[in-house]
């Protein structure tokens, strides 16, 4: 079970933002050992994370390109388990080299869309508190490494009712192109006008914000971005679609 002691090397959760709209995608950094505590010969680990919700967040993707416990598909293997029905989702990483590593740091960025069916007639607001349930992590000779799990919670809220409008688009309704995308990325509106762009990276850190003039369609330079996967917000006059595009 889940239970640590102050002295032994964290292993927390840690979300992008403090609140989120509901259907939003929120970004949930699992991190494993600290600066003052790091971690000292571990090979792998799994973790389960149990939240407390009335409708349960959905995990989108997985993105371990910063994982210092190793380099995904090269000495890294990964294993997620999305159990919905119990409001639970399971993590494993091993190295598969048979060398211990000691560091600090994150160890694999989660994707988790908020729930959007939340109860309540008007504003709701409602934290979803997600906590290490258990935890094992070992070293490459199996011996069991001891550390300090911490959860962390985030304020979901929603409009019903009122005069705030919370439309959702699919992206099938936004056309991005190319993507991957090299120096440009076209973004066309099936309907509606493009009236924002907001883009952040898999960190959550703000890569780019406009305010457009209900544009029919949009071309973006990608050129200064650096190769990887990022989120797009895309507001327009029928709604906002929530995505993501690859940078190559």
């Amino acid at each position: 079970m889940a239970s640590g002691n102050p002295n032994d090397p964290p292993l927390t959760i840690s979300f992008s933002k403090d609140s989120a709209l509901a259907g939003d995608t929120v970004l949930a950094t699992i991190n494993l050992g600290s600066a003052a505590i790091p971690v000292t010969n571990i090979y792998g680990i799994a973790v389960n994370i149990k939240n407390e919700s009335v409708s349960a967040p959905k995990y989108f993707m997985q993105d371990l390109s910063h994982s210092w416990l190793g380099t995904y598909h090269k000495n890294l293997v990964s294993l997620v388990i999305n159990d919905s029905n119990n409001n639970r989702i399971g993590l494993g990483l091993t190295r598969t080299d048979h060398k211990n590593v000691s560091g600090y740091g994150p160890v694999a960025v989660l994707s988790i869309i908020m729930p959007e069916n939340l109860g309540g007639k008007r504003e709701v607001r409602h934290y979803i508190n997600f906590n290490i349930e258990t935890y094992k992590a070992i070293s490459a000779s199996e011996t069991n490494v001891p550390l300090n799990p911490t959860g962390d919670s985030i304020l979901v809220y929603q409009y019903k009712n009122s005069g705030i409008q919370n439309n959702s688009l699919q992206p099938s309704e936004i056309k991005l192109f190319p993507d991957p995308a090299r120096d440009i990325l076209n973004i066309v509106p099936h309907h509606g006008l493009i009236t924002g762009v907001y883009i952040t990276n898999l960190l959550g850190e703000s890569i780019y914000s406009s305010k457009n003039n209900n544009e029919a369609q949009m071309q973006l330079s990608t050129d200064q971005l650096a190769n990887g996967i990022y989120f797009i917000n895309i507001s327009t006059t029928e709604g906002i679609c929530r995505t993501r595009f690859v940078k190559e």
